[in-house]
């Protein structure tokens, strides 16, 4: 399986304890890969970790829909799902940390 679909699960956690034990044993099984972009991007979420297990923590429903409004939501695309999410971000961090 691809280390960037072991990581998949972290988003589906709503325990800050069980997602921070997905995130550390995800980021164990990537450093001990020999595959150095990844590695970097594990790092980066070891140093980001407080701010991911806080999103995991986030409080879930429609409230932002009902905060900014209907109109100013449908403006904007939304993401199709988790999944666009994660590897948008993966895909993001290790071209910008690539040599």
């Amino acid at each position: 399986m691809l280390l960037r679909e072991n990581f998949e699960p972290f988003w589906q956690y709503r325990s800050v304890d069980w997602a921070g034990e997905c995130l550390d044993e995800w980021c164990v099984q990537v450093i001990r890969s020999r595959i150095e972009p990844m590695k970097k991007v594990a790092r980066m979420l070891r140093r980001h970790r407080p701010l991911l297990l806080n999103w995991v923590s986030r409080p879930r429903g429609d409230f932002g829909r009902r905060r900014r409004g209907f109109q100013q939501q449908s403006e904007r695309p939304p993401i199709q799902s988790r999944t666009d999410l994660t590897t948008i971000v993966l895909v993001w961090i290790a071209t910008k940390y690539h040599d």
